[in-house]
């Protein structure tokens, strides 16, 4: 059997951990399909996360992400040659201005056929292209 690939960007797994947030509940729904799924997170979101709680000013956010990191079921999309090439690809293929982390994040869902789970409708857009 075939699993199921999902990548994860960082506006989801923030409303994921965050009951004040307006995707909170979303989040959850769209995790509960995902049963069974095999769940990327590339490192740039991690590193994107790991500012977040400083950000905000906030321990329950710093301790919510530990947390998280810890219990959560996810492999990390790390940068290496082969990525960096798929990565080369994308931004050719997209022919637009897109920020380094968001072509990562795309290119993450993109090479690995996955879904991509995210709020931020950029991301899903380039996604789009690709998926069409």
């Amino acid at each position: 059997m075939h699993t199921k690939k999902v990548v994860l960007d960082s506006s989801f797994i923030s409303a994921l951990i965050n009951c004040n947030d307006v995707h909170y509940e979303r989040a959850h729904r769209h995790l509960i399909t995902c049963d069974d799924s095999q769940f990327l997170i590339p490192i740039v979101v991690r590193l994107e996360l790991v500012l977040l709680p400083h950000a905000l000013k906030s321990k329950e956010m710093h301790t919510a992400l530990q947390e998280f990191f810890s219990s959560f079921p996810f492999e990390t999309v790390w940068i290496d040659e082969s990525f960096l090439s798929s990565y080369e690809h994308t931004f050719s293929l997209l022919n637009c201005r897109i920020k380094p982390f968001d072509l990562t994040v795309v290119t993450s869902a993109i090479k690995y056929k996955a879904k991509l789970l995210t709020f931020d409708e950029k991301l899903l857009k380039y996604w789009d292209i690709f998926t069409r």
